[in-house]
């Protein structure tokens, strides 16, 4: 289940590069939060892993 965890983690920093701006955008945002909270309910996030991760999408969002 690491791997899930980097791989997820991988495609979040990836869609911010692709992103061209440097910000997500609404709909990347929904669907992070989304994988977020999955990571966290299944235990593979701890609570300050998964504000830390949040924190950084809402940072970089428009």
């Amino acid at each position: 289940m690491e791997k899930v965890k980097e791989k997820v983690l991988e495609k979040i920093r990836k869609d911010l590069e692709d992103s061209g701006s440097g910000k997500f955008l609404w709909d990347d945002m929904t669907k992070w939060f989304a994988y977020i909270r999955a990571l966290f309910d299944f235990e593979l996030l701890t609570k300050e892993e998964a504000k830390e991760l949040g924190d950084f999408i809402d940072k970089n969002s428009f």
